[in-house]
């Protein structure tokens, strides 16, 4: 039973709020998995690329942050859209995404692999109006969940706190 806080002439619950903070991607991430329930595959798809997108932006900005260079952010980084994946066919993001973290990128990874098919995948959906299966929304979500435990858990690595 919640305490009462007196006040005046007046009695007052108390409020006990307890609750959790999602970051927009772990947002998207559930709206993903919600509509590959759905059977919603394509914007599956799409949610968990957006998911990857903002993960990666503030990867970015966390890391610009963690150099002292924060300032350099904006000039670098803001004016274009390219520094929102770790595509290989991104070849200028991730190199700049591995002198900042240290990221090697290691072929033998599968999630750079899944990844690839994944980008592939969206950009067929987004671009050409691309149908979509279970499977692929599958691969999507799930490579989504793996590459934002890999940026968290590099940035964890790295953070100078």
């Amino acid at each position: 039973m919640p305490e009462e806080i007196k006040g005046g002439n007046a009695v007052f619950p108390s409020l006990h709020v307890s609750c959790t903070m999602l970051h927009e991607y772990e947002v998207l991430l559930k709206r993903a998995e919600e509509e590959l329930n759905k059977q919603e595959y394509s914007l599956s798809i799409i949610m968990s690329h957006a998911a990857i997108e903002i993960c990666t932006e503030g990867a970015f900005k966390l890391l610009f942050s963690f150099k002292g260079i924060e300032y350099l952010y904006d000039a670098i980084v803001k004016p274009s859209w390219k520094y929102n994946n770790l595509s290989k066919k991104s070849q200028q993001v991730r190199n700049l995404y591995s002198a900042l973290s240290g990221e090697t990128f290691d072929k033998a990874n599968p999630l750079w692999k899944d990844l690839e098919t994944h980008f592939d995948k969206r950009h067929s959906i987004a671009h050409r109006g691309a149908p979509s299966t279970k499977q692929e929304a599958e691969l999507s979500v799930r490579v989504g969940k793996k590459y934002v435990k890999h940026v968290n858990d590099t940035l964890e690595k790295v953070k100078p706190y």
